[in-house]
């Protein structure tokens, strides 16, 4: 039996402040789907990243990543379950004191690749990314977009199985967003599994791809794309 990338189980989460972020949840992602993260601001979504990466714990319930529940991993475990995500945020986290190849290398230096497994890699992952003329080119001067693409080449340079996104086109403008979208669509094909938080009501729209909508820590809505394009008034803008 195929075990899902990942998998809550009647996930419960309350924050010391006594906030319920996550009341509930329960969902599964299948290997090679990709799905949409949607809601209002502090309807739970990026505790749902946290979770995933283990920067915090679920207060009740179980949260598995193909069939093992995270939730259990002593901290010394914890490095290595997060050996199998690629990881986007919307602001980038780039090295700027660095060159493109060089963000890229580096994230494959901290698990441990070789150097000759980084010198194989990195270029095919810049090509991948349309960043094979801007290997030698420091993030500062590059547009936002390519920033962003580099955020993604490193999030993919070591193969990740699950890629998480948060807010990946945020700070983009439309026509490089779509391009942005086009490029996570080839690596979700490539059989990458993608959880991406979004706002944008029109990328979700354009792609019809499936859509868990998040509201006050509960999953109102799960649809699949032949089923479900998110209409005004699903997605919030912060």
């Amino acid at each position: 039996m195929i075990q899902p990338a990942i998998s809550f189980e009647q996930v419960h989460k309350t924050y010391s402040n006594g906030v319920d972020a996550l009341e509930g949840v329960s969902f599964s992602v299948d290997p090679g789907e990709f799905v949409f993260i949607t809601g209002a601001s502090g309807s739970g979504k990026s505790t749902m990243i946290k979770t995933l990466l283990r920067e915090i714990n679920v207060t009740s319930g179980s949260v598995s990543v193909f069939g093992e529940d995270i939730t259990q991993l002593d901290h010394h475990q914890i490095p290595f379950l997060r050996r199998q995500y690629g990881v986007v945020f919307q602001d980038f986290k780039l090295l700027m004191d660095r060159t493109v190849y060089e963000n890229v290398a580096f994230a494959m230096r901290v698990v441990g690749a070789t150097p000759s497994e980084i010198r194989s890699r990195v270029p095919d992952v810049l090509f991948l990314t349309g960043l094979t003329s801007k290997a030698k080119v420091y993030p500062g001067q590059l547009s936002g977009g390519e920033q962003q693409r580099v955020a993604i080449a490193r999030a993919v340079a070591n193969n990740p199985k699950i890629l998480l996104a948060d807010e990946p086109t945020g700070n983009l403008d439309p026509e490089i967003a779509d391009q942005i979208m086009d490029l996570f669509m080839d690596i979700n094909e490539a059989g990458t599994t993608v959880l991406m938080i979004t706002h944008a009501r029109d990328l979700v729209n354009k792609l019809q791809k499936r859509v868990i909508t998040m509201e006050k820590g509960k999953i109102v809505r799960d649809q699949k794309c032949a089923e479900y394009a998110v209409p005004e008034g699903d997605v919030h803008e912060d």
